[in-house]
């Protein structure tokens, strides 16, 4: 889908009424999605190329009526009859430079939403969202979570913070890392670390990963991507070799106080926390498991595309007598040529090597197109959150069952506990929810030319749009 269509400015003098503004979004909208997904099922079910041009969206000149729209009857407490009037979509909209990315989104046990708004690179906040009503986390800057949701934790600028459950007593207070380590040290003795004077926000948190004892952390960080319990830190990636040719790249003198610049910082601990998996842009993908309390390195995998970016333990699969098959995602990119294998832990053994780019036999092949920003275990495969906007469900052999697309880079995805809601953050400043049919009919659709039961999303799949929280620049959350 073509985005970031450019608007007209707005002109509230456009339509006779609000009323005649909302018949025309609603009409050429419903056209429109009708259009491109009826051109999608020749890709997708006839596998052939349409013979006809991919059909544009009409609205874009309404894109600043549209947001003023938002505003004036989010104001008034009207969120319901906006929905009504200006059914949510991003594709007529032009969100550059009027949100805020929101960088993570997660259901917390009771149905309440928290989310982080911002990335990395900038000044975050962490909301909790219930209902319409938005409330802040003060001084927190991103969070993380245990696999069973057992544990979460809060990032500040002086500390990391692990509770028992969201709202629960903290189970461990953790200090940031404060050095690289004797191994750095003794390597660069003229060398003056700079962690130590780094703060929460100077870190660039990427993710959190809390183990299953709720004591200590995985942090990958542009800074580096260490384990961090209370009484210190290891440091993981870059190994000391590694940080030896940063050294020279990005602090040739080396006397001012040496921090890493990590791209495409990534981690997870698996589920029984056994193992970890991570990497940034310049390493291969790695796996560490824990040998007399020392994080090891045990098995290292060539990327498929360029650049590793992403790495998620799924323990969700199994075979067809219901017996466990838990695997990792391995996600790298290179622009066309991203891709997303899996490696079943089956095969780790200490010192295990593979390469993806070779394709070997030992992995799995779960999408060779798509530059994942998000990844989310299913029973099956994995939602494929992508910086092109879509999300693409596939199985962890490749298979496509579905797409849905959202617009904005998918940063982040979550499922509901019934599994019936999905949960979707966007860099173009949303948290959307996807809701299910509640009754038992297929979730995909296999046949040309059906209209979906959600008119105004581009998708093969029978999800509906059902809640959008929306953060404007210098506007208070608002909900469309």
């Amino acid at each position: 889908m073509t985005e970031n269509n450019t608007p007209e400015a707005p002109n509230t003098a456009m339509f006779a009424s609000v009323e005649a503004a909302s018949r025309r979004w609603i009409d050429e909208g419903r056209a429109c999605k009708k259009a491109l997904n009826d051109w999608l099922d020749v890709i997708y079910i006839d596998r052939q190329n349409p013979s006809t041009p991919e059909p544009a969206e009409t609205r874009g000149d309404m894109a600043g009526y549209v947001l003023e729209q938002i505003k004036a009857f989010n104001r008034r407490g009207e969120q319901a009859r906006l929905r009504e009037l200006f059914p949510p979509d991003n594709e007529p909209m032009d969100w550059r430079d009027a949100t805020r990315a929101v960088s993570q989104a997660g259901f917390l046990p009771d149905g309440r939403i928290a989310c982080t708004v911002g990335m990395p690179h900038e000044s975050r906040q962490v909301h909790v969202l219930e209902g319409d009503a938005v409330s802040t986390m003060e001084g927190a800057i991103l969070f993380g979570r245990s696999h069973d949701r057992g544990y979460y934790a809060l990032a500040f600028d002086d500390r990391i913070e692990i509770r028992r459950g969201w709202d629960g007593e903290i189970n461990a207070t953790l200090p940031y890392p404060d050095s690289y380590g004797d191994a750095f040290a003794q390597a660069h003795p003229d060398v003056r670390d700079g962690l130590r004077e780094l703060d929460g926000a100077g870190w660039c948190i990427h993710q959190l990963v809390v183990f299953p004892d709720g004591r200590r952390v995985a942090m990958a960080s542009a800074a580096g991507i260490f384990v961090v319990g209370e009484h210190g830190a290891q440091l993981l990636v870059p190994e000391v070799d590694a940080c030896a040719r940063k050294l020279d790249h990005d602090d040739p003198e080396g006397k001012n106080g040496f921090v890493m610049s990590l791209s495409y910082p990534h981690v997870d601990v698996s589920a029984d926390g056994r193992y970890i998996a991570g990497g940034e842009q310049d390493s291969s993908h790695l796996v560490f498991h824990e040998v007399d309390g020392v994080w090891t390195r045990m098995a290292e995998v060539e990327p498929r595309a360029s650049y590793p970016c992403l790495a998620r333990f799924n323990h969700l699969l199994a075979d067809a007598d219901g017996v466990p098959q838990p695997e990792v995602a391995l996600a790298s990119c290179h622009f066309s040529r991203s891709a997303t294998l899996s490696l079943p832990l089956a095969n780790l053994s200490p010192g295990f090597e593979a390469s993806g780019y070779e394709a070997d036999d030992t992995l799995n092949y779960v999408d060779d197109r798509h530059w994942a920003s998000s990844l989310l275990p299913s029973k099956v495969g994995y939602f494929i959150g992508a910086n092109n906007g879509y999300i693409w469900m596939k199985s962890h052999r490749g298979y496509q069952f579905g797409y849905l697309h959202v617009g904005g880079s998918v940063l982040d995805l979550d499922l509901s506990e019934d599994r019936k809601t999905l949960l979707v953050a966007s860099y173009n400043g949303q948290v959307v929810q996807f809701r299910a049919p509640d009754e038992e009919v297929p979730m995909f659709i296999s046949e040309k030319n059906v209209e979906r039961p959600d008119p105004y999303l581009i998708t093969n799949s029978r999800l509906k749009d059902v809640k959008r929280h929306l953060f404007l620049i210098d506007e208070a959350p608002m909900v469309w």
